[in-house]
């Protein structure tokens, strides 16, 4: 009684999770825990754990960036250098 279950909520499956952290090689994470054979997931933890791999990613992307940002200057030089040859 007294329970909204119109209300939409966004979750994910412990078993899934566990199975993906498992997959990733993260053990004893807390983030899935059992209690009387019940899955629960600690979303504080996950939030964390996401947040530390989007800086992460964010981190690979900035680089490589770099990365394309110099090799198409050296491009540009090269074409104005084959360009003045001709």
């Amino acid at each position: 009684t007294g329970r909204d279950t119109s209300a939409k909520h966004i979750g994910v499956s412990a078993q899934k999770l566990q199975s993906a952290l498992s997959n990733a090689g993260i053990t004893d994470s807390g983030m899935v825990t059992e209690n009387e054979n019940t899955l629960s997931v600690n979303y504080t933890d996950i939030s964390l754990l996401l947040l530390k791999r989007v800086q992460e990613q964010q981190k690979t992307i900035n680089e490589q960036q770099q990365k394309i940002d110099n090799l198409e200057a050296r491009l540009e030089r090269l074409e104005a250098l084959l360009n003045a040859d001709s």
